[in-house]
């Protein structure tokens, strides 16, 4: 009865152009995320500016421009109605490979620290795989709806997006990202999960994916180095463990609450080069 009542009033409003409307909440979360990464970016950025380009806000400047070209392209994007986002799907998931095949290319790949992850266009850099889990999730999205009912009753359903985004995050693997192959099928498969696949089929495949995410960082050095890391952050405090001595020292200064804004040191680089990774060790257990 449900159901049929669901197939009368989805025919009754099928021919119609439904009206735009935006979550509040979702708004809301976004536009704070937005302003708060400004600000802090804005306070952890003010010593290097002035160093490096003899103007505090430089960076402030820079990421508020991006800012405003996002907002800008999200609305744009907002008014392109979703038929045309479904139809356009095989289109995305093409382009979605194009980049992440072009940037494993000699010439067309730029390489930084050995891995090849960015484009370069003029004087902008980029990761393609950004653009391409955007337009790889969007597909998946499209393949929910156009599939739901192959999603929710069987293993197939489930299997065949999974496929297209294992293959993607291959390609993600060979720059080499992890972390992006990681993101990409984590997020697709809770696109999934949210379309009515079936938990049992969810389960399975997360246990296989962290299977295979153990595998792949026991068997690379510099991955598993930053896996275990936690275990003695100070044994290499300006490599793998730098983000979680940096920690260290924040917390160690502001407990909870930090020390205001704009009142951190660690972004002035007070201490020496010369001295600093003997002194560098000392810092949280002075300020406990």
């Amino acid at each position: 009865m449900i159901g049929a009542t669901a197939e009368l009033a989805y025919s009754r409003s099928a021919g119609r152009q439904p009206r735009l409307s935006l979550d509040p909440v979702l708004v809301t979360a976004t536009l704070g995320l937005l302003l708060l990464g400004l600000v802090m970016m804005a306070s952890a950025s003010v010593t290097l500016a002035e160093r490096q380009a003899a103007d505090p806000l430089f960076f402030l400047e820079r990421q508020l421009l991006s800012a405003v070209l996002g907002l800008v392209c999200a609305g744009v994007l907002l008014a392109v109605p979703l038929s045309i986002w479904e139809r356009a799907s095989p289109l995305l998931l093409a382009g979605a490979f194009v980049l992440l095949l072009g940037v494993l290319l000699p010439w067309v790949g730029h390489e930084v620290n050995g891995s090849r992850r960015w484009l370069r266009i003029g004087p902008v850099n980029f990761q393609p795989s950004e653009l391409a889990r955007v337009a790889l999730l969007a597909y998946v999205a499209a393949y929910a709806v156009r599939y739901q009912r192959e999603l929710t009753s069987s293993w197939q359903g489930f299997i065949k997006p999974l496929a297209i985004l294992g293959a993607a995050a291959v390609l993600m693997l060979f720059e080499p990202d992890l972390g992006a192959a990681i993101v990409l099928l984590a997020t697709g498969i809770a696109v999934l999960f949210l379309a009515g696949a079936r938990l049992r089929d969810v389960l399975a495949v997360l246990a296989i994916g962290a299977a295979g995410v153990a595998t792949l960082s026991m068997m690379s050095d510099y991955r598993w180095r930053r896996v275990t890391a936690f275990l003695d952050p100070w044994a290499d405090p300006f490599n793998s463990g730098f983000q979680l001595t940096q920690s260290l020292i924040a917390i160690g200064r502001g407990e909870w609450f930090g020390v205001g804004l704009g009142s951190s040191v660690q972004k002035l680089s007070t201490c020496p080069r010369h001295t600093r990774i003997s002194c560098l060790p000392c810092w949280p257990r002075s300020l406990a």
